[in-house]
């Protein structure tokens, strides 16, 4: 990101995330990765990004139930942000291994 000559400015785990924990359904706090802001053809937007690996964002029917479990918290964790960068204009965005080293 310090290379990108679209990104600004960027920092890591700075926003904290209420979120209600779906196993003891207690408000628990979620940090995302990084918070990126763009500028691009003087359009600015700012990026809230998770990263995770890819076998736990693509759940496998086969999946044990500890990993189903995580799953679930994952959700709820995703769902929280993806309502926090709607109420503050921003975009919400999960990267696994497959984004970051495949570039797609």
């Amino acid at each position: 990101m310090d290379e990108s000559t679209g990104v600004k400015k960027w920092s890591f785990e700075e926003i904290e995330i209420p979120y209600v924990h779906p196993i003891d359904k207690k408000i628990h706090r979620y940090i995302p990765d990084f918070l990126i802001q763009i500028e691009k053809n003087e359009q600015k937007k700012s990026i809230l990004v998770e990263i995770k690996p890819n076998k736990q964002v693509n759940l496998k029917e086969s999946a044990s139930r500890n990993e189903k479990i995580l799953f679930e918290i994952n959700k709820a964790k995703w769902q929280a942000a993806q309502k926090f960068c709607e109420k503050h204009g921003m975009e919400f965005k999960i990267l696994t291994e497959k984004e970051i080293f495949n570039g797609n």
